[in-house]
């Protein structure tokens, strides 16, 4: 991937497409399960992307971990990328080995913008994985409101259960202790009718620290 990033800074999409030009495989995948498109994805190297793409490269590919070039350039965030891919037709809401879409990689790192145009691109916020873990999840556990509030008004479910843990995107937030983060669910709970002290969070091994925090939180709101 350096080599490819190097080459992506020093003219290299100009070699790239020359080698294209000569008949290279474009789909040829490596030992470790990537191919070019995966590489330039994670390395953002937008003018490689749109060579490959242009020259039939495959955007239902999966590489390690069942990951498309979307959770790939997720994981690199790489936001650039990102439209090439989707006009090309890679599938915006697929899993990956571990049941995330690339939206959950992006909220899981905190990354509002690429969270942000994935969303306009067409991601569906509600995706989750079998254990029932959403974005909203993830970003409830890194601390960012701005990301909650983006997915709040993208439809994300305050009340949705991470089934593995009983846990809803409020747990995460308290345990977290972020007041800013917390504030944007309540009122988002507020606003979906959700009810905090509902048989689905009193059966949860964490409602002692949500009643905790809603103690807490009624203080700072006030």
């Amino acid at each position: 991937m350096d080599k490819l990033k190097a080459l992506g800074k020093e003219g290299g999409a100009e070699v790239i497409q020359l080698l294209l030009e000569a008949g290279a495989d474009v789909n040829l995948v490596e030992s470790d399960g990537n191919n070019a498109l995966h590489l330039a994805a994670y390395c953002g190297t937008i003018e490689i992307v749109e060579s490959l793409l242009a020259h039939g490269a495959a955007v239902d590919v999966l590489g390690p971990d069942d990951r498309t070039v979307l959770h790939v350039a997720a994981a690199g965030d790489n936001p650039d990328v990102v439209p090439s891919l989707c006009r090309a037709g890679v599938a915006i809401n697929a899993l990956d080995a571990s049941g995330n879409t690339a939206l959950h990689l992006a909220a899981l790192h905190g990354r509002t913008a690429l969270t942000r145009l994935l969303l306009e691109m067409g991601a569906d916020v509600s995706v989750s994985p079998e254990d029932g873990r959403t974005a909203l999840h993830y970003a409830a556990s890194v601390d960012q409101a701005d990301l909650l509030q983006l997915l709040v008004d993208a439809g994300a479910e305050v009340g949705a259960l991470h089934s593995d843990e009983g846990h809803t995107a409020l747990h995460y937030a308290a345990v977290n202790g972020s007041a800013d983060a917390f504030r944007v669910l309540l009122r988002a709970a507020d606003a979906q009718k959700f009810d905090l002290l509902s048989p689905c969070c009193q059966e949860s091994v964490a409602i002692t620290t949500l009643s905790q925090w809603l103690n807490s939180m009624k203080c700072i709101l006030s």
